[in-house]
């Protein structure tokens, strides 16, 4: 991970830059990955990384507070991501508008239709 290298490349006296402009582009994502499994690695990730770089009795305080709420997160993740998948499934879909039709049509060509709403 990314905090691992930066972590590591500091102690061992490299200077470390944050340039918020510089992008990267990833040519092999993990789209086809499921959403559940890329939070698990996520939060797998971060306990790793605490679990290595902070030991000792006197990081117990902070770490236990640290994996509550990394496994904390990680949970309402996974339900976030379960209600989701179910709401999908069982909300009904709207139908699809053809292109220039419904909202994004003229006013002038909505107003009729107003009027004679109004009118009954």
């Amino acid at each position: 991970d990314d905090l691992d290298l930066c972590l590591r490349l500091h102690r061992n006296g490299t200077p470390v830059y944050f340039a918020p402009h510089v992008e990267a582009v990833h040519h092999a994502g993990s789209s086809r990955t499921g959403a559940i499994r890329i939070e698990w690695h996520k939060a797998r990730g971060f306990l790793r990384y605490f679990g290595t770089h902070y030991r000792g009795l006197r990081w117990m305080p902070i770490k236990a507070l640290l994996y509550a709420g990394i496994l904390s997160r990680f949970g309402i993740k996974v339900i976030r991501c379960l209600l989701r998948s179910a709401w999908r499934r069982i909300a009904p879909r709207a139908p699809q508008v053809p292109s220039g039709a419904g909202e994004h049509a003229p006013v002038e060509e909505r107003r009729p239709e107003t009027e004679a709403t109004i009118r009954s």
